[in-house]
């Protein structure tokens, strides 16, 4: 039910005749009418600005630990290759828009610090999760298996 059909019925409710009300009401009968209509359009407007407000998404805050887990599956896939979806079924808990927007921005940073080979981003270069990724990626030109990337994902 519509705001309109609601202020509609409301109207029909309370102006149709009653026992008690005689036909020569006084005019702040009308005035009553017109109040409580009111009442109900403001209360309406606000239950449905709180509806439009809970629709829209808020701002998701990557947490340190959150990032470098982040990094790990992107640096064992190879950048190049990682895929939101693919990234997500590590990471279950983020939404693949999320994960989109962020692996949109970190490739771009990496590309701004022109890295090459299997890049790494500068807050983990002495990390030794990532100094093992890129060895790996080193003898064996491949990307990591699943099972390899939940170990490193525990440690």
């Amino acid at each position: 039910m519509n705001i309109y059909e609601l202020v509609q019925n409301l109207y029909q409710e309370l102006c149709s005749p009653q026992d008690n009300i005689s036909q020569n009401q006084p005019q702040s009968y009308d005035s009553q009418v017109y109040q409580q209509i009111r009442a109900v359009i403001n209360t309406a407007s606000q239950v449905q600005s709180v509806q439009l407000q809970s629709k829209k998404q808020g701002y998701f805050r990557w947490t340190e630990a959150l990032h470098r887990k982040f990094c790990i599956i992107c640096a064992a896939l190879h950048w190049d290759q990682a895929r939101p979806k693919y990234i997500c079924k590590f990471l279950p808990e983020l939404s693949s828009e999320v994960v989109a927007s962020h692996l949109q921005k970190t490739r771009n940073e990496l590309r701004a610090f022109g890295q090459r080979g299997v890049p790494i981003p500068t807050c983990f270069q002495n990390d030794a999760t990532f100094l093992r990724i890129s060895e790996y990626w080193v003898q064996n030109h491949s990307r990591l298996s699943d099972s390899e990337i939940k170990a490193l994902l525990l440690q």
